[in-house]
């Protein structure tokens, strides 16, 4: 039994069958502006990607409830690419004339600040309190990670020739590494600093990503790309994919992977549960389909079905109800209730802190009277 596809055509959800295939929910087409909108992330109900339409690359975010769609960065002239979100923060490349660097914005209080002063930064990757994302220098390229709770920037690798495609989640930081001349998928666990080497051989890894103590990546091993699994708790590996074509680019949440797919000839999402071991398309078309990620249930893809590059989304079918700590803030959440996902609290005069703009003069409750001025009568 196939799911529901709904697409959005000028504001309108229009309800459409869905091609027949096993995995059930719902699909919603995210844009439909004519230029080109690309590499989507996901957290929670808050999808965000790259879009061309002002003649430049901007950040965009489409509320997946509110049904509103708003530029992240606008009046800028240079591009902004390369996002991920988490909860209500978002980080993305600026690329300006002589640098590019690594922008963080919070959704909550709209406050943008840069985690990099030049160079060249790109990749970046959020989780929580997170940032990881390469900086290159010369002849060698570092992961760097941001921890926003100190503020303290560090590199996690220790100058190798190169580096790629950094991911965080919870305590591990993965990335593929060149050792040897061979791409390896290597892994840094953040409370105890300790680094691991995940894969060996000949043959390159490449595009590794993690969710919790799971790790995967595609390798060539097996003649072909596939996509394999990696338990950092106990070491063992899973084979996820066994088709003879390409499987490439691999997310995961929790224990459901996508992939880029190529066994009927053209790139398309798939998708396993690990724990059902069942491989199958997410929303079978003839038109390639790129750039995945997924967030729970939410799995968002680029696809070039009506003519111009547009961002999908589908959403498998018993999928988690909001909750305070799914990166949306909605219903009765408020930044008192639920900080995780509306933001820490604004200043307000009276919370006894003076901090912000208050003063003494401007908020006497928080920041005590003000002293005797000379000449104050």
């Amino acid at each position: 039994m196939g799911g529901i596809r709904i697409l959005l055509a000028a504001g309108t959800l229009v309800l459409l069958a869905a091609t027949a295939h096993a995995l059930t929910g719902g699909e919603v087409r995210v844009t439909s502006n004519p230029a080109d909108q690309i590499d989507p992330a996901i957290s929670g109900t808050r999808v965000v990607y790259t879009d061309a339409r002002n003649g430049n690359k901007d950040i965009f975010l489409y509320d997946l409830v509110a049904r509103t769609e708003t530029n992240l960065t606008p009046g800028t002239p240079n591009d902004q690419y390369l996002d991920d979100i988490s909860g209500a923060r978002v980080v993305y490349t600026n690329v300006a004339a002589t640098a590019n660097d690594i922008i963080l914005l919070d959704l909550a209080t709209s406050m943008s600040t840069s985690l990099t002063s030049g160079g060249n930064n790109y990749s970046p990757a959020i989780d929580g309190d997170h940032v990881v994302w390469v900086r290159a220098s010369g002849t060698v390229a570092n992961v760097m990670h941001a921890d926003l709770t100190t503020w303290t920037i560090k590199p996690v690798t220790a100058n190798p020739p190169a580096v790629d495609s950094p991911r965080v989640d919870g305590e591990w930081v993965v990335w593929e590494e060149a050792v040897a001349g061979v791409r390896q998928v290597r892994a840094f666990h953040l409370p105890t600093a300790e680094s691991r080497t995940l894969t060996a051989g000949t043959v390159d890894h490449r595009w590794p990503d993690v969710s919790g103590t799971t790790v995967v990546w595609a390798d060539a091993s097996a003649g072909n790309w596939n996509i394999f699994a990696y338990d950092l708790t106990t070491g063992a590996v899973q084979r996820v994919t066994k088709n003879a074509a390409d499987q490439q680019f691999p997310r995961i949440s929790g224990r459901r992977v996508v992939w880029e797919d190529r066994r009927s000839g053209v790139s398309q999402i798939w998708t396993m549960d690990l724990d059902l071991g069942v491989e199958e398309p997410v929303s079978p078309s003839t038109s390639g389909q790129v750039l995945n990620a997924i967030d729970g249930g939410r799995i968002v893809w680029t696809e070039a079905r009506y003519g111009d590059f547009d961002i999908f989304l589908f959403t498998v079918a018993g999928a988690p109800a909001p909750f305070c700590g799914d990166g949306l803030c909605n219903g009765a959440e408020t930044c008192g209730t639920c900080p995780a996902d509306c933001g820490a609290c604004p200043p307000v005069c009276g919370d006894g802190a003076c901090n912000g703009a208050e003063t003494c003069g401007t908020c006497p409750a928080d920041c005590g009277v003000c002293p005797p001025a000379c000449g104050d009568g």
